[in-house]
């Protein structure tokens, strides 16, 4: 996708944010975290494939509610999706946002942090795309509106 980011803008929104997915990417795997400024996020760019920042969090809650639900920004949700095809984005943590190539094309994507199996620590985080996602999935719709009015495109 070819949308032109107004880097000062996004620059603004992350350092006022507490936001903390910010991952270089080589050969499809993160290999570093990016610190939360421009010139890290254009270093990055320069040495790395691509790279992660996340924009926006969102949560399923099915612990702590009387009826699941999925949490985008703390103020916005999605009733629970019954269909197993949504599994896969039911985790506790979770976080959109999009891939830079070092042509600043854009890629719209998400992540999920899985809870450590001793109960504490820090939990195992996976990057995904939507390349594969169906045409009516309605996670993806939210985070594409999401993002398109985000406010970080010229």
């Amino acid at each position: 996708m070819k949308r032109e980011i107004d880097f000062e803008i996004l620059a603004e929104k992350i350092n006022d944010s507490d936001l903390y997915e910010f991952v270089a990417f080589s050969n499809d795997v993160p290999v570093r975290a990016i610190n939360r400024d421009l010139d890290s996020i254009k270093e990055a760019l320069n040495s790395h494939d691509k790279i992660f920042l996340e924009i926006g969090f969102y949560g399923y809650d099915d612990e702590y509610c009387d009826e699941p639900y999925f949490m985008f920004d703390a103020n916005e949700s999605i009733d629970d999706l019954k269909d197993d095809y949504y599994d896969k984005y039911k985790f506790m943590v979770g976080g959109y946002g999009i891939y830079l190539d070092k042509d600043l094309n854009v890629e719209y994507g998400y992540y999920t942090t899985e809870a450590p199996a001793c109960g504490h620590g820090a939990g195992y985080t996976e990057f995904y795309d939507f390349k594969d996602a169906r045409d009516d999935d309605i996670i993806k719709e939210k985070i594409y509106s999401l993002l398109d009015s985000s406010g970080i495109w010229k």
